[in-house]
């Protein structure tokens, strides 16, 4: 531990979404103190104002809950969802240095903290599907160094967050707009999906859905909610549903899983990315990298090495949200097109991803840290 603090050493571990905002204020033996919630704080869904507010609100209420006066502490670990990019960093810089946060402030993506929180040495896959979904890997060497950190997936809505419960509401949408058209068959047993789609919108028709989605009162968290209506209506007998919207939800978090493994080098065929895309786009394998990220195309696989090299073993996966968590089906959709596609991991459940926030604000404290980690 540093031994330049005299005071109490406190860190704040931040985990934000596209739904809610959890803070966790924790001394410096990591004992959570206090813990706070807000809304949503994924800026680009939500926008800065929004979202800085709901930071703070977290922030505030985790001191409060901790009886411990507001103040600067050692270290803070913000995980935000679409929010980690260098230009993303320098506007919480500046809002850190305005308010008085923290000493010592890290911004990462918030599939980080959930390989922080769920695997043993942080080094890993995080997968996340909630409102949003992405995929996140970082390797680690003995010492804990991260010797590569890559990402795939985390597009947004407009053209990405696929698996996620946005992804799986739009598919519902879909299917059932199909099947008024006529275009899709209803189900011989009924049409269950149909029938909560328009009783969770309060609404008595299909061709009703246009107004109540285009008319500006359901946001993207709104829609989302609407993906536990498609499971309950897969448990009620539409399997089309089951197989069309959540099987594919599954299969591609873990095609984005997949690529992930494959941008960090573990893999162990220079085939596999044409095995990933198959039929489907190549956006993944086109994608422009981003500076100082490990990126993976079509033509050889990259730096390959055994997973055996650094996990002796499957690799560990860290799986988080709230819709990957509640719903089985699509975790054993991301599991079996992973083991399709020739890699082993081993799955770990991560309900509360701000466990890892914390614990990397306290590695930070240990090494005794003292600049703005803008790190990938």
């Amino acid at each position: 531990m540093n031994k330049n603090y005299t005071k109490p050493v406190y860190v704040l571990g931040v985990d934000g979404g596209g739904t809610s905002t959890v803070a966790r204020l924790a001394d410096g033996g990591g004992r959570i103190l206090g813990a706070g919630r807000a809304g949503a704080s994924n800026a680009k869904a939500v926008g800065w104002d929004a979202a800085s507010r709901a930071l703070a609100e977290s922030i505030s209420a985790a001191f409060a809950d901790a009886g411990v006066e507001r103040a600067s502490v050692a270290a803070a670990c913000l995980g935000l969802a679409g929010f980690d990019r260098p230009e993303d960093r320098r506007i919480l810089d500046q809002w850190n240095q305005e308010n008085h946060w923290s000493e010592h402030l890290i911004v990462r993506n918030d599939g980080e903290l959930v390989i922080a929180a769920g695997t043993p040495s942080g080094s890993g896959i995080g997968v996340i599907a909630g409102t949003g979904s992405i995929a996140v890997g970082i390797l680690r060497d003995d010492s804990g160094r991260v010797v590569k950190r890559t990402r795939a997936g985390g597009w947004g809505h407009v053209f990405g967050d696929e698996g996620s419960a946005y992804g799986v509401a739009i598919a519902a949408l879909r299917l059932t707009a199909r099947r008024a058209d006529g275009r899709s068959a209803i189900p011989a047993s009924g049409d269950p999906l149909t029938k909560r789609i328009l009783n969770a919108l309060n609404i008595d028709m299909p061709s009703k859905i246009i107004g109540r989605v285009y008319g500006g009162e359901l946001d993207r968290s709104a829609l989302a909610a609407l993906a536990p209506e498609v499971v309950a209506a897969v448990e009620e007998g539409d399997e089309e549903a089951g197989r069309e919207i959540l099987d594919r939800a599954g299969r591609d978090l873990g095609e984005t899983a997949a690529a992930v493994a494959m941008n960090l080098g573990l893999c162990e065929s220079e085939h596999r990315a044409l095995r990933l895309g198959g039929e489907r786009d190549e956006v993944a394998a086109s994608r422009v990298p981003i500076e100082g990220e490990h990126r993976f195309n079509n033509d050889a696989c990259i730096n390959v090495m055994s997973s055996e090299q650094f996990f002796r073993g499957p690799i560990p996966t860290a799986l988080a949200g709230g819709f990957l968590l509640a719903t089985p089906r699509v975790r054993r959709a991301l599991i079996g097109r992973l083991v399709e596609l020739g890699i082993t991991v081993d799955p770990r459940e991560v309900p509360e991803p701000v466990v890892g926030a914390v614990r990397i604000a306290l590695d930070a404290i240990d090494k005794n840290e003292t600049i703005l980690d803008i790190t990938r």
